[in-house]
C-alpha cells in the first residue's frame, strides 16, 4: 500500500496494481497566481513587486500569469484584419542540420547548476521544505579513457561514500555510460541541497575506470538563462530534437551547439541566425550520423556567448508516448489465451496501450510469462514493471524478452520525506534501484512518480521519467494542509513544476480516474464517488497543457465505470485525443506561442517538426471542491461536491516563428472527429487567431492542431479512424 496522506481535509533550428494512491485539492479562478516559486535562480526573474520570495517563474505567458501558459484575456477588439483560413508560408526555409561524421570535435566539459522549482505556498501550502541552495548538477564531457567505472570522485572526496552517509550534502548521483568508450560522450548528475553547490562554486571531478581517469576536470557552477528544456530522439534514432528557450529579460542568442562532443555552428542553423527574444522558444533538429539506441547516453551543451553554457544529459528513451492505467488487481486486462478477455477489450476500447503490473503479481499469468511469451504475441499493449522487481529473486534473470516493456517503476509518491529514520537519503536509495535496472535492462527506462512540490526538485533526475499526481475532484486525499484551497489549476501546476524540475527530461504525468477509494460506505449501501466528465477532461487536458510525453491514469475499475459511465466514456475519449498527438506531444515542447485575446482559458502550446498543438482549459467556474464540502458529503453522502465550468467565448491568437509553415488548422474533437475552425491568418505580423471558441461544462477542454506538414490532418484522420 502507499503511504496514506492527510485525509481529513521547432521555432526549429535546423540547417538552412497497488489500489490505493492518493491526489487531489477551493477554486481560485485569480489563475495569474498560478505559478512557480523562485528558488534564487537567475534563470527565474522576479515577478513579484516587493521581491518576495514567493517570485515565480519568468513569465513567458503574454498576460504576465508566470505560469508560461496564457490564461487572461488582454483584448476584447473585434477580429483583426486577416486572410480568412489562408495559409502562412515560413520567411526561412530549413532542414535538419547535416551529420558531422567525426570523431568529437569540442573535448571541452561543460557544468551546469539547475536550481529547484516549487510553487507558491501562500496557494500550495504543504509540509515540505522547498529548497533554497544548491539544485541538480550536469556535467557533460568527452571520455579520456575506456573501461567500466569504478568510482566519482568529487574534491577528492568519494561520491558513493559521500550520498551514503547520514544526512549527506549530496543527496544522489548518477554516471553514464557505466561501460565508457574512449573518445565518446560520458555524463555525471547529481543533486545537492548545499550551498557549496551553488552558483560560482568550483569543484574537481574525477570519473574513474579501471583503465584510467575518463574525465578530470574543475568546473564550474553556472546557472543559465537560455536552459535546454527537452531532448529526444526522432525517426527511429536517427535525428536529435533539441529544445531550449530564452528566460533572460533580454535579447539572447546561441553561438554553437555541441551533441555527444560534435560542435555544430550556430552560423549554420538558420533558426539561430538572429536573436531569440525574451519568452522565447528554438528547437533543433540534429541528423545523427549512427542511430541512438534506447538506453545511449547523449549530451548537449549549448553556448550562447555568455560564457554560461546550458547543459543536458540523459539516456535516450524509446519512442514511445504511453496512454498508461494503473487496473485494480481484479481487472487484470491481460490475458492469457484461455483468459477471459473483456476487461483487455474494454481498456483497449477506451484507448489505452499500456497497464501497470506487479512483477511477483498474476494477472491470469505471472508477469515473466506475461512479457516473455504471452504480449510479445500481440502489438497492442505494453506492461509498465512494477517497483517489486528488483526484490524479486529472478530479478536480473525472470525478464528475457523486453519488446513489450514499457519501462521499470522504482516508486510511486516517493518524495515525501528527504531522509529516512537513520538519516539516509531517500533519493539516493531509489537512484542506486535505477542504476540496478540501468545495468540489468539499458534498453529499458527507468520511472518515478512523485507527490509534493517542494521535494520533487531533489527527486527529479534519479529516473530517466519523472511522474507526479495531483488530483482535485471525488475528494480524493490532496497532499496540501487542512482546509487549504483546493486549486482547480494544481492540475496543472503540480505537474507543470516537476516538469520544470526534470527538463531536459520526459515526464509521463497522472490523470485521476476511477478509483473504489474514493467511495462513501454506509452500511450496506456504497456511494459511487468519482470524478464527474468534465472533472476527467480537465485533468487530462491539464497534463498535455504541462508538457507530459506520457499519460498515466489512477486508477481503472471496470466496476467504477459500470457505476460512472459517462466519466468512463471521458476517460476513453480523452485517451482518443491524446493519441491523435501524441507524435505530435512527444518530439515537441513547450513553446508559449498562444495569447489569449478574451475568454477565461488557459493556453498553452507544444510546437514539434510537423506542427503545433493547442490544449485550451475553461477556467471560469461555477461550482467548486473543498475540504469543507468533503466534510458534509461524509456525513450526507447524495451531496457530492463537483467542479462545474460556466461558459465562456475564447479567442486566441498563435505567433508564429519565422521558420515555421502553416498550412491547415483544425480540431481534434472528444467525439473522435475532426472539425473545422474559426480562423484568419496574417501573414506580415505571422500570427494566426482561432475566433469564438465555445467553453462550456460540457466542453472543458478544446484542442487544435496548427498543421505545418500538409499530411498531417491526413495522418490524425488515420489515428482517429482506428
Amino acid at each position: 500500500m502507499k503511504p496514506a496522506w492527510n485525509w481529513s481535509l521547432l521555432l526549429l533550428l535546423a540547417a538552412c496494481g497497488d489500489d490505493a494512491k492518493s491526489g487531489g485539492a477551493e477554486a481560485d479562478t485569480a489563475v495569474e497566481d498560478s505559478a512557480v516559486a523562485d528558488t534564487g535562480s537567475d534563470t527565474q526573474a522576479d515577478t513579484e513587486p516587493d521581491g518576495s520570495a514567493a517570485d515565480t517563474i519568468e513569465d513567458t505567458a503574454p498576460d504576465g500569469s508566470g505560469s508560461g501558459a496564457d490564461t487572461t484575456p488582454v483584448d476584447t477588439t473585434p477580429p483583426p484584419e486577416g486572410d480568412y483560413r489562408q495559409p502562412v508560408d515560413p520567411t526561412i526555409f530549413c532542414e535538419a542540420a547535416p551529420p558531422i561524421c567525426s570523431s568529437a570535435t569540442d573535448l571541452t566539459t561543460y557544468a551546469m547548476l539547475r536550481k529547484d522549482a516549487s510553487l507558491d505556498e501562500r496557494l500550495y501550502p504543504e509540509f515540505t521544505d522547498p529548497p533554497r541552495d544548491g539544485g541538480r548538477v550536469q556535467i557533460v564531457g568527452i571520455a579520456a579513457a575506456s573501461g567500466r567505472v569504478r568510482s566519482v570522485l568529487v574534491d577528492e572526496r568519494d561520491l558513493e561514500a559521500e550520498v551514503g552517509a547520514q544526512n549527506p550534502a549530496i543527496e544522489w548521483y548518477h554516471v553514464w555510460p557505466e561501460e565508457v568508450v574512449a573518445g565518446q560522450p560520458i555524463w555525471l548528475s547529481l543533486h545537492s541541497r548545499s550551498t557549496a553547490w551553488d552558483d560560482q562554486t568550483v569543484h574537481k571531478v574525477t570519473i574513474v575506470t579501471d583503465e584510467g581517469d575518463a574525465l578530470s576536470e574543475r568546473v564550474v557552477m553556472t546557472t543559465t538563462t537560455t536552459p535546454i528544456t527537452y531532448v529526444t530522439t526522432a525517426n527511429e534514432g536517427t535525428r536529435l530534437l533539441i529544445h531550449a528557450e530564452n528566460r533572460a529579460d533580454r535579447e539572447a542568442g546561441i553561438r554553437a551547439i555541441t551533441v555527444n562532443g560534435i560542435r555544430y555552428d550556430a552560423t549554420e542553423i538558420c533558426g539561430l541566425r538572429g536573436p531569440i527574444v525574451p519568452g522565447a522558444s528554438v528547437r533543433a533538429e540534429i541528423k545523427l550520423c549512427e542511430p541512438l539506441k534506447p538506453g545511449a547516453a547523449w549530451t548537449v551543451a549549448l553556448d550562447d556567448g555568455t560564457g554560461v553554457p546550458s547543459v543536458g544529459a540523459g539516456r535516450v528513451v524509446p519512442e514511445f508516448f504511453p496512454i498508461e492505467a494503473w487496473p485494480v488487481s481484479e481487472d487484470c486486462p491481460v490475458p492469457t489465451n484461455e483468459a477471459d478477455t473483456t476487461a483487455l477489450t474494454e481498456h483497449l476500447g477506451a484507448g489505452f496501450d499500456t497497464f501497470y503490473l506487479y512483477w511477483n503479481g498474476r494477472c491470469n499469468a505471472p508477469t515473466a510469462e506475461v512479457l516473455n511469451s504471452i504480449a510479445p504475441q500481440r502489438s497492442d499493449y505494453r506492461v509498465l514493471i512494477g517497483d517489486d522487481y528488483l526484490s524479486s529473486p529472478d530479478a536480473g534473470t525472470g525478464l528475457i524478452n523486453t519488446t513489450r516493456a514499457a519501462g521499470f517503476l522504482i516508486g510511486d509518491e516517493v518524495d515525501g520525506e528527504l531522509y529516512d529514520a537513520d538519516g539516509l537519503s531517500r533519493a539516493n536509495l531509489k537512484a542506486r534501484e535505477a542504476r540496478q535496472l540501468w545495468s540489468m535492462h539499458p534498453e529499458l527506462p527507468v520511472y518515478n512518480g512523485a507527490k509534493t512540490h517542494g521535494h520533487v526538485g531533489t527527486f527529479a533526475g534519479i529516473a530517466d521519467i519523472q511522474g507526479i499526481d495531483y488530483y482535485i475532484a471525488a475528494c480524493a486525499p490532496h497532499i496540501t494542509e487542512d482546509g487549504a484551497p483546493i486549486q482547480l489549476l494544481g492540475a496543472y501546476d503540480f505537474l507543470r513544476n516537476a516538469r520544470e524540475n526534470m527538463m531536459p527530461l520526459p515526464t509521463w504525468q497522472y490523470a485521476q480516474g476511477l478509483h473504489s477509494g474514493w467511495n462513501l460506505t454506509r452500511g450496506t449501501e456504497v456511494f459511487h464517488r468519482q470524478p464527474a466528465p468534465q472533472e476527467v477532461i480537465f485533468q487530462a487536458f491539464s497534463a498535455m497543457a504541462a508538457g507530459a510525453k506520457g499519460l498515466m491514469w489512477f486508477q481503472t475499475s471496470l466496476e467504477e465505470a459500470a457505476a460512472s459511465p459517462r466519466s468512463w466514456a471521458a476517460i476513453g475519449a480523452s485517451n482518443k485525443a491524446f493519441r491523435a498527438v501524441r507524435n505530435l506531444l512527444r518530439e515537441g515542447d513547450l513553446s508559449h506561442q498562444a495569447t489569449v485575446l478574451s475568454g477565461d482559458v488557459l493556453a498553452q502550446t507544444i510546437t514539434a517538426r510537423a506542427g503545433i498543438v493547442l490544449p485550451l482549459l475553461n477556467t471560469n467556474t461555477t461550482s467548486s471542491v473543498t475540504d469543507a464540502l468533503c466534510l458534509r458529503n461524509a456525513l450526507f453522502p447524495d451531496e457530492m461536491p463537483h467542479w462545474t465550468f460556466g461558459d465562456t467565448e475564447a479567442r486566441v491568437t498563435v505567433h508564429l516563428a519565422p521558420e515555421q509553415l502553416l498550412t491547415d488548422l483544425f480540431e481534434v474533437g472528444l467525439d473522435g472527429r475532426l472539425h473545422e475552425a474559426e480562423w484568419y491568418s496574417n501573414a506580415e505580423a505571422r500570427t494566426v487567431t482561432i475566433e469564438a471558441i465555445p467553453m462550456s461544462n460540457e466542453a472543458p477542454a478544446r484542442l487544435f492542431v496548427l498543421a505545418g506538414d500538409r499530411a498531417l490532418r491526413r495522418d490524425i484522420e488515420a489515428i482517429l479512424a482506428e
